[in-house]
């Protein structure tokens, strides 16, 4: 019985230390878009702090990429200049991303199988 609560007790303060997704600053998953992909454009713009050496810098996310499998943000300070790469979770934003605008279908950007179809119909008239 004592080990039952034991773990009962465990698993709650586990919970409340990874349950994070209410707090800002604090990101455990990135925000992806309706297809399952990362969602790179809800992070351009924000604002956040990074920690360099136990010192809070205050930055801009400029770009985001997904790079072997990483999520990395590119920041700028908002005083002095330069950039980094920096792993996502390292980045304390301001606010919580909101999702892009999905307005661009699929449909109307060619893929690239339909772009080489169209090359080779043009090339047979």
């Amino acid at each position: 019985m004592v080990r039952l609560v034991a773990v009962k007790v465990a698993i709650k303060i586990s919970n409340q230390y990874h349950d994070n997704g209410s707090q800002k600053g604090i990101m455990n998953e990135p925000l992806k878009k309706q297809n399952g992909s990362i969602d790179t454009d809800a992070y351009k713009g924000l604002s956040g702090v990074v920690d360099v050496n136990g010192m809070k810098v205050s930055v801009t996310v400029t770009d985001a990429r997904v790079c072997y499998g990483r999520f990395d943000l590119c920041v700028e300070p908002k005083q002095g200049r330069g950039f980094r790469w920096i792993d996502y979770r390292n980045v304390e934003l301001s606010d919580n991303p909101k999702p892009s605008d999905e307005t661009t279908s699929e449909s109307t950007t060619p893929t690239i199988r339909e772009m080489i179809m169209s090359f080779a119909d043009k090339a047979t008239k």
